[in-house]
């Protein structure tokens, strides 16, 4: 997938493409939560408070990257 968007994208795409990349790495959960809907709405508003919650179990049980 990458190496053809790679054909496909100017240089400034790309590189606004990684920063959206890494923004939502930020925000997201770092673990999975199968039973949470997949309502658009729900995830926009729960998700940074889950992955914060995420972020505090991971560093407690010393999974820190």
């Amino acid at each position: 997938m990458w190496p053809s968007l790679r054909s496909v994208l100017t240089a400034e795409q790309a590189d606004d493409l990684g920063r959206k990349l890494e923004d939502g790495k930020k925000t997201a959960p770092t673990r999975p939560h199968p039973k949470v809907p997949a309502s658009p709405g729900l995830l926009k508003t729960a998700g940074p408070a889950v992955a914060a919650a995420d972020r505090l179990r991971d560093k407690a049980a010393g999974r820190n990257e």
